[in-house]
């Protein structure tokens, strides 16, 4: 019985590499043509990351490195333009553009602007940040909703920091940062006499984050609104 089976086995492995060989055979051209494509791309891809990828990328983390020991030093104008040691955030941003570095001096740069008073300039580019972190990511939201309050946009204003503490509030950095959004979004609203929507914003800090450095004064604001309107 053992050799029976074995004979089979040795049987359609044969009849399989035949067929295979046949099937070769037939499509040699077209087979031995994707190959050398499959090739070629796969050569391309090792040519892209280790020569120029790779690098780049590591180019890039040495200038942002600069850029965030300068921004650290609160050295504003270098972080923008940099000085003798090396470039800042704004050349970063051009030259180390689709880089996680590159997200990342974006931030910094419009940090920068903001220091300088540029309220426009910075609020340009806190809304071009595109950064998964839990962090710079809703600080970015955040701080755009801030620009527009200096620029006087309440309404935009009120809608990213709602939108920055709805973030917050879905992510690792909600105890630091939510109430914080939250607080500042209801003052925008109370702002625009918007006192309705100001309650619930403040109800998010009442309710949630009763630990919150924010509780206190969410607690005061919403007690007086509820009085206002009786």
């Amino acid at each position: 019985m053992s050799e029976n089976l074995n004979s089979t086995k040795s049987a359609n492995m044969d009849f399989s590499l035949e067929g295979f060989n046949a099937m070769y055979e037939r499509n040699k051209k077209n087979i031995n043509l994707v190959l050398g494509g499959l090739g070629v791309v796969i050569a391309g891809w090792l040519v892209y990351k280790f020569a120029y990828a790779d690098p780049r990328n590591r180019d890039a983390n040495e200038a942002l490195w600069r850029v965030e020991s300068w921004a650290q030093m609160d050295s504003v104008n270098w972080v923008l333009d940099g000085n003798d040691e090396g470039i800042g955030a704004l050349e970063l941003m051009e030259q180390f553009s689709g880089t996680l570095a590159a997200e990342k001096a974006t931030y910094y740069a419009a940090c920068a602007k903001r220091e300088k008073g540029d309220y426009q300039g910075a609020l340009d580019l806190f809304l071009e940040v595109n950064l998964s972190d839990n962090a710079v990511g809703v600080q970015a939201i955040g701080n755009a909703g801030d620009m527009y309050v200096e620029l006087n946009q309440l309404d935009d204003a009120a809608e990213y920091l709602e939108k920055a503490a709805r973030k917050a509030q879905a992510s690792a950095s909600q105890d630091a940062l939510a109430p914080l959004y939250y607080l500042k979004a209801a003052r925008v609203q109370m702002e625009r006499q918007d006192n309705t929507k100001a309650i619930a914003l403040l109800s998010e800090i009442v309710e949630n984050y009763r630990r919150s450095p924010e509780y206190g004064d969410a607690l005061k604001a919403k007690a007086y609104l509820e009085s206002m309107s009786k």
